[in-house]
């Protein structure tokens, strides 16, 4: 009996069915994208309504509604993290905006982001507060940096914002993971900073005589130890 080799139900198929459970998956494992947006669309054509949850906040982050993302809360720590993986150098262009004086004249000119969905993702990290750190530490720990992609930066920013300690246990892996990795020094000095955790010793000693590593960067992990009162020899 030849093997058949199952295929997950396309999104035609699940509108035919009205399978209101179906079409949620498939647009929460392709957010963001095409194909989860015509799901969303699907599910609104059912009449589908949006809960205070992880789909909720997924169909509130396509229609750019940050406030409802930060009231659902832990739940929308997911949907964002996927939202900022997503984020290329394309979306940092910026635009002109220009001043005018008394006359109506223009005048000056500034520039600002044309699209400030990353930023706005970040805050409503940082706004969701303390809720959110235990999904972000585990996604520090149990994710491939590079798998995490433009998400990595900011959520290393959103963690120290928020400031809640639990955060260390999601810098001391990276610490651990990529001694030599120059981007992230700058956060693990100011996670330092802010909380002070002595579990970094070992490997901040380790970094001040690994002759390989930047000399900023061993000179970072020298002044951590002289916060943390330790000697450095």
């Amino acid at each position: 009996m030849p093997l058949r080799l199952f295929a997950p139900p396309t999104l035609e198929i699940l509108t035919a069915k009205k399978d209101l459970k179906g079409l949620v998956a498939l647009m929460l494992k392709t957010f963001p994208g095409a194909e989860s947006q015509a799901a969303l669309q699907a599910l609104q054509g059912l009449g589908w309504q949006p809960g205070m949850d992880e789909a909720g906040a997924a169909a509130a982050l396509y229609q750019r509604d940050f406030e409802r993302v930060v009231a659902i809360g832990a739940p929308a720590v997911g949907p964002l993290v996927n939202l900022l993986r997503g984020w290329t150098l394309k979306h940092n262009e910026l635009r002109p905006v220009y001043g005018v004086d008394e006359n109506g004249e223009l005048c000056g000119v500034n520039y600002e982001l044309q699209d400030t969905t990353r930023s706005d993702a970040r805050k409503a990290l940082v706004q969701i507060g303390p809720a959110a750190v235990p999904a972000l530490v585990k996604l520090l720990c149990d994710e491939d940096a590079h798998a995490l992609a433009a998400a990595l930066e900011p959520v290393m920013v959103a963690l120290i914002e928020i400031g809640d300690p639990r955060a260390m246990d999601g810098f001391l892996h990276l610490l651990k993971q990529f001694p030599q990795s120059f981007e992230f020094w700058n956060q693990y000095r100011t996670a330092m900073q802010k909380f002070k955790d002595r579990r970094a010793i070992p490997y901040l000693r380790r970094a001040c005589q690994d002759r390989q590593l930047d000399s900023m960067m061993r000179g970072n992990a020298m002044n951590m130890l002289s916060d943390l009162g330790e000697k450095v020899r």
